[in-house]
């Protein structure tokens, strides 16, 4: 009846119904997650990050669950609460043998068996699709399942804690913290150190911890390509950035993060026509809807003459900030400033200031997420991430991907 309620246009008369079978006391989390699906879907924003949070709550305390806790305290602005957890969570992460994955103590993490389906007060058991149609993103998510968030995550949610306490100088002792404690994760760690000096603006710090990270491991693609787009962005060193975004893509040819950052490598080398190819590449994968990649394809668009499509794109990479992406990104946060500007020059048929050949201003790079979309609990803001994707920090619950609340803003396909 839920499901049928919704499809017909009724979400008034189906949140009533909902309402009835998830009390305060629920602690069914298929009911929670049904309840999640509905929120999101209607664009309830705080009843959909509630209902993560209760789901949260249900996992198994341990490192996982304390990070998901503390990116839905991010999300709602409890900053403090999430540092204090994750200053924890940090200090105790199990050390991991760098065979086996089990932690010091050759214990390994227990998979949660699949909750029952959840009872109607009338006693019925909920159909096993009802959750299906009312969220594909949840259903597709719980048939993949993924591997739990790792140390450099936890310190990634940890630095941006921190920046939003102003308490940015605290980040490096972390970090030092961390590699002393996992020398096995080393690489992985100085990559996510990268990505929060990046972001804080000591972008020659940030550079030289790459180069450290490319010292461990020279084929490193998420390193290469950082470091490669760092060079672009700039406009120095342009056949040797080339060379590193070519190779990081040897690897993943799909990666939107390094299509994006060969296309920005074509367009300071002053060939807009193969920019606009690569890019667009880029916008059609998953993630390319970022702000950044939209103003880059943009600019080329633009430079190859190709006016009007230029200045639809730029509308939509505007449309898609919001307000968590311009406080977690100045990347973002700078585009919200210029892209105003270059859309009203461009539509008044004059030239807008698209981005130099060879040189432009210098912004940080992406901060950093595992695969598709795991780092993103419920956080509405996104990063244009070098590891691929957008960055979209997710909540998992019991193997669970969160979809991103606030859902894709692009529009154009």
């Amino acid at each position: 009846m839920l499901i049928t309620l919704h499809r017909l246009g009724k979400p008034a008369e189906a949140e009533a119904m909902l309402n009835q079978y998830v009390q305060p006391e629920t602690t069914d989390r298929r009911w929670l997650l049904l309840a999640r699906g509905f929120y999101a879907g209607t664009g309830q924003q705080d009843k959909a990050l509630m209902m993560v949070e209760r789901l949260a709550l249900l996992a198994p305390a341990g490192p996982q669950r304390d990070m998901q806790l503390a990116a839905i305290y991010l999300q709602t602005e409890r900053a403090q609460k999430a540092a204090d957890l994750l200053i924890k969570t940090v200090s105790n992460w199990p050390v991991q043998t760098q065979q086996t994955g089990k932690s010091a103590n050759g214990a390994v993490a227990n998979t949660p068996a699949s909750p029952p389906p959840p009872v109607m007060p009338d006693g019925s058991v909920m159909e096993n699709g009802d959750e299906n149609d009312l969220s594909q993103e949840v259903d597709e998510a719980v048939e993949a399942g993924i591997n739990g968030p790792g140390l450099d995550e936890a310190l990634g949610l940890l630095a941006r804690a921190l920046i939003r306490l102003e308490r940015g100088n605290e980040i490096d002792g972390w970090f030092e913290k961390a590699i002393g404690r996992h020398p096995q994760e080393e690489a992985t760690l100085r990559l996510q150190w990268a990505m929060m000096l990046q972001r804080m603006g000591k972008t020659s710090l940030g550079e030289a911890q790459l180069h450290r990270v490319l010292k461990l491991k020279p084929d490193d693609g998420p390193a290469l390509n950082a470091l490669g787009y760092g060079w672009a962005d700039q406009g120095i060193q342009l056949p040797q950035a080339k060379a590193m975004i070519e190779k990081a893509l040897s690897q993943e040819p799909e990666n939107p993060a390094y299509l994006d950052s060969m296309g920005w490598v074509e367009y300071k080398l002053g060939r807009f026509p193969q920019a606009v190819e690569w890019l667009t590449k880029a916008r059609m994968r998953p993630g390319g809807d970022h702000p950044v990649i939209l103003d880059h394809l943009g600019d080329a668009l633009w430079r190859a003459g190709r006016k009007t499509e230029a200045l639809r794109y730029w509308q939509v990479a505007l449309d898609g900030i919001t307000p968590d992406m311009v406080k977690d990104d100045p990347e973002v946060s700078r585009l919200q400033s210029l892209l105003p500007a270059k859309i009203a020059e461009a539509t008044a048929d004059r030239e807008p200031a698209t981005a130099a050949v060879g040189q432009t201003w210098r912004h940080p790079l992406r901060s950093r997420k595992r695969g598709s979309s795991v780092t993103n609990p419920p956080m509405s803001y996104q990063s244009r991430d070098p590891r691929g994707g957008s960055e979209r920090w997710l909540v998992v619950v019991d193997g669970v991907i969160d979809p991103e609340l606030r859902g894709r803003r692009s529009g154009v396909e």
